[in-house]
């Protein structure tokens, strides 16, 4: 939106969307969209699962420190996510030791 992004552009984007993509939940949904007012980019995502729904948006001037910004805070969200799903996977381990 706001602007017509150069091949350069949408491949560095997509390469961006791509590293979000890959630390999302299996059989997630990913809207992405990113618009230009002025001299400022702003990125909007949203990742929606069974697993959760995670949010999260970027503004800057400059697109690099853009994809920097929304993939450290989605990031951030993620890693939290699965720090939850590894302790919850944990305490619902069972081990069987025994003979035949």
């Amino acid at each position: 939106q706001g602007f017509s992004p150069s091949d350069f552009t949408r491949a560095y984007l997509n390469e961006v969307f791509d590293r979000i993509r890959e630390e999302a939940p299996a059989s997630s949904c990913m809207k992405a969209t990113v618009s230009k007012v002025r001299n400022t980019y702003r990125a909007v995502v949203q990742i929606n699962s069974s697993a959760g729904q995670f949010f999260a948006t970027a503004s800057s001037e400059r697109l690099t420190d853009l994809g920097h910004l929304i993939v450290s805070r989605l990031h951030r969200q993620l890693d939290r996510w699965k720090s939850k799903r590894q302790l919850h996977s944990s305490k619902h381990t069972f081990v069987y030791r025994g003979s035949a």
